[in-house]
């Protein structure tokens, strides 16, 4: 496993997520709670920073034009199908 600082937020972060899920399964909050959204959201960026940072130090360098490429497809907010080509 991975010494990065998002560990250990991930390891507390999943026993926050447990006990509010706990929460609305019991019950006692409702399934749109702010606090488990709250939680599950920065969760769901810190795994997918940690699958792109696996993916990338497991293929070869880039050239710029690669790496401009890439950049423009993170930010594209309409999709791939609406989005400009790159």
């Amino acid at each position: 496993m991975s010494s990065s600082p998002s560990s250990h937020f991930c390891k507390s972060g999943r026993a926050r997520v447990g006990i509010l899920a706990r929460c609305v399964t019991s019950g006692k909050r409702p399934p749109d709670d702010p606090a488990l959204i709250e939680v599950r959201w920065p969760r769901c960026a810190l795994k997918r920073y940690e699958l792109m940072r696996l993916a990338l130090a497991s293929t070869p360098s880039m050239t710029d034009e690669q790496i401009k490429h890439r950049i423009a497809l993170l930010n594209a907010r309409s999709g791939p199908s609406r989005g400009s080509h790159v």
